[in-house]
């Protein structure tokens, strides 16, 4: 006899079916999780960075500050800079409305800010020498944009071809890494 489920149910079964696939898909990829303040490749990672002779306390605030002044928005700019902790700088930057040409160039913008930190802070560069060949995942539940999409306990486990998020920040870091441990 043929089960009739309603739409609503075989989205369901197919949810269940999706996660008890990728709960049996572990991986043997050495993947390299980051997020949170402690971690350095992360944005929040409290560090001395300047650019153009000013100086930031981490690259979100330098991200954030650049978000500011790329939509001219300088009281936001001004609030940014005054707040050192990577996170109030986050929740400062919600107050500019964002266009369609910064999501465009958000990730050459941020691939830059992460180049600068590569070259001005020895934790970034150590430990990108320690992980020569690891995958490199920014691992924050939920956000599926700049992370993989999934926290670092589950990240280092499924193969990262099943991860929700597109992984942007993770695949900077790659990029910037493979562009200079292979220069060396």
């Amino acid at each position: 006899m043929e089960e009739h489920f309603s739409p609503w149910d075989r989205e369901m079964i197919s949810a269940v079916e999706a996660s008890e696939k990728v709960a049996t898909e572990a991986t043997d990829i050495d993947v390299l999780a980051f997020q949170g303040f402690k971690d350095s490749l992360s944005n929040f990672f409290p560090c001395t960075l300047t650019d153009n002779s000013r100086t930031f306390s981490s690259a979100e605030q330098m991200y954030q500050y650049t978000k500011a002044i790329y939509h001219r928005d300088y009281t936001s700019a001004r609030l940014i800079l005054n707040v050192k902790r990577a996170y109030d700088c986050k929740k400062v930057s919600k107050r500019v409305r964002v266009s369609d040409a910064w999501l465009n160039e958000r990730v050459d913008i941020l691939k830059d800010i992460a180049e600068k930190k590569y070259l001005q802070v020895p934790e970034v560069r150590s430990i990108l020498a320690r992980h020569t060949n690891s995958y490199i995942a920014e691992a924050v539940p939920g956000e599926c944009f700049w992370s993989c999409g999934y926290d670092k306990w589950k990240a280092r486990r499924i193969n990262p071809k099943l991860y929700p998020g597109r992984n942007e920040m993770g695949r900077i870091w790659m990029c910037i890494r493979d562009k200079y441990m292979t220069s060396n």
